[in-house]
């Protein structure tokens, strides 16, 4: 396995494969379930902004956003959406607890976390090229004893 693994790289090959083979190797089934939710999904975002209107505009914020939704099809991985709940649950008690504080530090803190993530990929890339990533499960050894890690 690629130790690079972008999050969507295995469904947008399969669009790129699906579309320049000449038998077109895409199930009937599957083009029908693309139409049905395509329609779904803007029936959704049509019923949040005429719908939830007047005194059902308390509601708006409880409707699913379909981008989201939609997401979580392309990524075959549950770490992002591991990570945003990880995100957003502290954010929530803290807006909660300290609104005033959160509206200050809040989007700050959110994107240091964000650019620390990214900076950590970079080193972990760097490790993995430079040949001192470690076993898989374990992470790197640099900075263990005699490399007892």
């Amino acid at each position: 396995t690629c130790p690079f693994a972008a999050p969507s790289v295995s469904a947008w090959r399969a669009v790129a494969v699906a579309v320049t083979d000449p038998t077109f190797p895409i199930p009937t089934s599957s083009g029908i379930f693309s139409i049905v939710f395509a329609v779904f999904g803007a029936s959704m975002v049509l019923l949040r902004h005429y719908a939830y209107s007047g005194s059902r505009a308390k509601y708006r914020a409880y409707h699913p956003n379909m981008m989201c939704v939609a997401l979580a099809f392309v990524l075959p991985q549950t770490v992002y959406g591991t990570a945003m709940v990880m995100g957003a649950v502290p954010a929530f008690v803290w807006a909660r607890r300290n609104p005033k504080h959160f509206d200050v530090f809040g989007y700050a803190v959110a994107a240091g976390l964000i650019a620390g993530e990214g900076i950590g990929g970079v080193v972990n890339a760097i490790f993995q090229v430079a040949g001192i990533a470690g076993p898989a499960p374990y992470g790197t050894q640099v900075g263990c004893p005699a490399l007892s890690c």
